[in-house]
């Protein structure tokens, strides 16, 4: 799974060159004289550690549903859900959802 992560950042980045070029300024502030990247300097790149969250949220679904069996009863707003009930939430669609 970490090549097709990374593969889906790679062309991530490559679409978007204003962003490419953010990490790449943020990356070399933080990494000068040829650093290797280790711990300490991934906490001081929050703009690269973003991106690479995105790039997870929005390509990175193993399938398509969650379920969940719900224990007690639930009131969601003006929807009551009883207990026993199976729920189907469509990650695919939480992660793009606009809102």
């Amino acid at each position: 799974n970490l090549s097709k992560y990374s593969s889906w950042l790679l062309y991530l980045l490559a679409r978007h060159q204003d962003v490419q070029e953010k990490v790449r300024n943020e990356v070399k502030a933080v990494l000068q004289n040829g650093d290797a990247i280790n711990y300490d300097a991934m906490k001081k790149m929050p703009y690269l550690e973003q991106v690479f969250l995105e790039s997870l949220r929005t390509h990175s679904s193993p399938s398509g549903f969650v379920t969940r069996l719900v224990e007690n009863e639930l009131d969601v707003g003006c929807v009551k859900i009883p207990e026993g009930v199976s729920i189907i939430i469509p990650t695919y669609l939480l992660h793009h959802d606009p809102e």
